[in-house]
């Protein structure tokens, strides 16, 4: 029988967002129906902190344990949000403990995975999503830029201690797997075929425009975006730009859209749920990626799923999709070289395309937990 999973992470199963971290933990309790998983995690509610409690996530229960009481969407915070989590961590770690028999403890930061390690949670299975050299860099929205020696510590600490690594970054996974040589899983990131589909063969609605999916954050470049966005304008190249997500930098986003006179050709639509972004990318002629850098890109995968042409900064494809020119481009991220392969490849056709069916998440999900227990037993 399979080990049940404990995932400790600063994120709320009842409030979800679709993005990275979200949409494995999300996915890893509703496509592994055989796993019992139990969250510890955070709360913005006025729920009891440090208490277990039912709650259903999609049509799965689980247990979840909030240790800390904070909303992470703040945009201004005094104390980092890991800190705050870490703290409840080790307030609460007797009811932790009351969880872990024979439980897989699954941790999505480095951080948190060294703080379960410390207070006595065991060895997690570790996942990393983006690349060292990238976290620490300058265009890194993470704390991480400004304490790059404390993360490499860290890094090799987890190395040594963890039971395995996952890793959502092939080329990062290239590196770990040299210093952590039979622990380490180089992993893709999946959609979910339910929810990103082309639209029905009776759905008669012409794709049109350009969508970009993100948060408004440094790592995922949107001023970029904008600047590309202006650039087409002046191309005379007709097409609405809609910017999905929210985060810090959107009072510059905003100030950019009105000095550039873009008002009228680009929108500003704020976080979707999965269903909301499926439904822009099955509406959408092309998904435009404008990132530094990603690890396992999920919008490029779930764009293709929707049957919609992507034009991406090459940074943005860590998974090398776009190399075949049917399914989209690469660019570096350089306005003028994007926009250019935005007008070659806008409301083009995208055929079917088998080769993603193996990352659809009732298949891709199960692999991955396979692949760690084939490591962890």
């Amino acid at each position: 029988m399979s080990a049940p999973i404990v995932v400790i992470e600063h994120l709320d199963p009842q409030d979800l967002v679709p993005s990275g971290i979200d949409t494995i933990v999300n996915d890893v309790i509703q496509f592994a129906p055989d796993r019992e998983v139990s969250v510890v995690g955070i709360t913005a509610s006025d729920i009891p902190v440090g208490v277990w409690r039912r709650v259903s996530v999609g049509d799965r229960a689980i247990q979840f344990l909030p240790v800390a009481r904070f909303d992470r969407r703040a945009r201004r915070k005094l104390v980092p949000h890991s800190i705050r989590f870490i703290a409840g961590l080790f307030s609460h770690r007797v009811a932790i403990r009351s969880a872990l028999l024979g439980a897989e403890v699954h941790t999505h930061r480095l951080e948190t995975g060294q703080a379960a390690w410390l207070f006595g949670f065991g060895a997690p299975v570790q996942f990393i999503h983006n690349a060292a050299a990238s976290l620490t860099g300058d265009n890194s929205d993470s704390v991480w830029r400004f304490a790059g020696p404390l993360y490499h510590a860290l890094e090799r600490a987890a190395v040594r201690g963890v039971r395995a690594l996952v890793v959502f970054n092939r080329r990062e996974a290239e590196r770990l797997t040299v210093l952590a040589p039979g622990r380490c899983v180089s992993a893709r990131t999946w959609y979910d075929p339910a929810v990103f589909r082309p639209m029905g063969a009776t759905q008669s609605i012409e794709k049109n425009g350009i969508v970009w999916v993100g948060r408004l954050e440094e790592q995922k470049n949107p001023l970029l975006a904008i600047d590309v966005a202006a650039a087409l304008r002046d191309r005379g190249f007709d097409a609405h730009l809609s910017m999905i997500g929210d985060g810090s930098l959107r009072p510059n986003v905003e100030r950019a859209i009105e000095r550039q006179g873009l008002s009228d050709r680009v929108s500003l639509v704020g976080a979707l749920s999965r269903e909301g972004v499926a439904n822009e990318l099955q509406q959408s002629a092309l998904l435009l990626m404008t990132s530094h850098y990603e690890g396992s890109p999920t919008a490029l995968i779930e764009a293709l799923a929707c049957g919609t042409k992507v034009v991406a900064t090459t940074a943005s494809d860590q998974d090398d999709l776009l190399t075949d020119s049917s399914r989209g481009a690469t660019a570096p991220a350089d306005v003028d070289a994007l926009a250019s392969a935005v007008t070659e490849h806008y409301r083009t056709e995208i055929a079917p395309d088998l080769a993603i069916s193996s990352r659809a998440a009732p298949i891709a999900v199960p692999r991955l937990l396979n692949q760690i227990d084939a490591i962890v037993r």
